[in-house]
């Protein structure tokens, strides 16, 4: 019984020691023409020094890691104009963007900004539709062991779908050009689904096509789980996104009474299996406090947000941005994924680990070794003898019956013990 515990202790301690985390917080937003003036929009109603100002007072107290952006201008001009007017100001000088694509020819388009301490741009790619581009960002994880490798990778896909209530079509067009992508990639993956969606239903075809596809590999999840007809129904209020206004000239009118704005995510990040876990609880629309149904978002007093967030809000967009956090976990610096605490046995595994955990191991004289693997809470999940005939081996495990997670593999012989940490997929 002693040796259990000693054992579980040993065990929690270089979990703890080995392995770290960090909470990052992602911002969704439809920035409502951030742009050249067209339409209703002039320099009196939406004038793009106003916005940067607005922004800037929306950042300062969401403070994101990661903003995701839909209605920016097709020109470099204002993808600038946003990163050192509402970001890159007071002395910060860490926001960062990616790139900028129009390969669908419209006016607006989307645009990622990170703070680069914490991540870097690994690649971009874009899918082009017929209304206008999907964007891909893979972005990695600053770790402090990032010279040995070990990181997190993070995939936030951001897409504007046509809006219109007789444009259910167009919309599922352009989803089926995004997973038809996903799914010749066939991998899963950490990614998060981020826009303007200008949906009114759980029904509508784009929707369905989203959460049911048929390649469960590349499925989406809402992670707030509220199917329903959310155009003009009270009983959605919480979540509604649009309009933060009641009338007026470039903004939408109508009230809070749609919910078009999402942030989905893919099985792996809503279960945490590859390094990054949503964090379901905290999705929130920043300023929808339940009582602006077909309101906007100033009147009645919104008490949700401080008044100048409010205010920011309402002047901003027509839009609520939309906030999800999630937690990344990385080995600590100089403990990777492959450590090993040694004795007389050498002991490295391949990671990640699928249907077969492989390990090689080095003894100094040939003897049986016992092994183990035990889960995070200190269970032992297999416990085997291994004969060996060399004192240099490889050896393979079937554990397809393993949950995925963080697991330990203990070798024990006379020589002493080694210990190496892998990730079940």
């Amino acid at each position: 019984m002693k040796t259990k515990i000693i054992l579980l202790l040993f065990i929690t301690s270089f979990f703890l020691h080995t392995s770290a985390q960090d909470t990052i917080k992602v911002m969704q937003y439809n920035l409502m023409q951030y742009c050249d003036y067209y339409g209703t929009c002039t320099a009196a109603n939406n004038a793009l020094a106003t916005k940067a100002a607005n922004l800037k007072n929306i950042v300062n107290y969401t403070k994101p890691d990661i903003i995701t952006v839909e209605e920016i201008g097709t020109n470099m001009t204002y993808v600038n104009h946003l990163l050192n007017n509402a970001l890159n100001v007071d002395g910060i000088t860490y926001w960062k963007n990616g790139a900028l694509t129009n390969a669908s020819g419209g006016s607006i388009g989307n645009m990622i900004y990170y703070d680069s301490r914490k991540f870097t741009l690994k690649e971009s790619s874009f899918i082009q539709t017929s209304v206008r581009d999907f964007n891909i960002y893979r972005l990695f994880y600053n770790t402090p062991d990032l010279a040995n490798g070990d990181t997190a990778f993070f995939i936030p896909i951001i897409g504007h779908l046509k809006a219109g209530t007789s444009d259910s079509i167009a919309r599922n067009i352009q989803v089926a050009a995004l997973m038809s992508r996903l799914n010749s990639l066939n991998v899963a993956d950490n990614y998060i689904l981020c826009g303007d969606f200008n949906i009114y239903t759980s029904n509508e075809p784009c929707y369905k096509q989203l959460l049911n596809h048929s390649n469960p590999l590349i499925r989406f999840y809402d992670p707030i789980n509220k199917p329903g007809n959310w155009n003009n129904n009270y009983n959605f209020a919480s979540i509604h996104t649009q309009s933060t206004h009641t009338s007026g000239d470039c903004f939408a009118s109508g009230g809070m009474d749609d919910r078009f704005d999402f942030i989905l995510t893919s099985s792996n990040i809503l279960n945490g299996y590859d390094k990054v876990k949503a964090i379901t609880s905290s999705y929130r629309a920043i300023g929808q406090d339940g009582n602006r149904y077909n309101g906007s978002i100033i009147s009645p007093t919104n008490n949700s947000v401080p008044s100048s967030i409010s205010t920011s809000l309402y002047n901003m967009s027509d839009h609520l941005p939309i906030m999800m956090d999630f937690e990344i976990f990385y080995p600590s610096c100089g403990t990777g994924i492959n450590d090993v605490i040694k004795s007389e046995i050498q002991l490295t595994v391949v990671n990640p680990v699928e249907e077969n955990l492989i390990f090689n191991y080095r003894l100094k004289t040939i003897e049986p070794i016992n092994f183990s693997i035990i889960n995070i809470n200190g269970q032992t999940m297999m416990h085997k003898t291994i004969h060996p005939t060399s004192v240099e081996d490889s050896y393979s495990e079937q554990v397809s019956n393993l949950s995925p997670g963080i697991y330990l593999l203990n070798l024990q012989t006379k020589q002493g013990m080694a210990i190496s940490k892998f990730i079940k997929k």
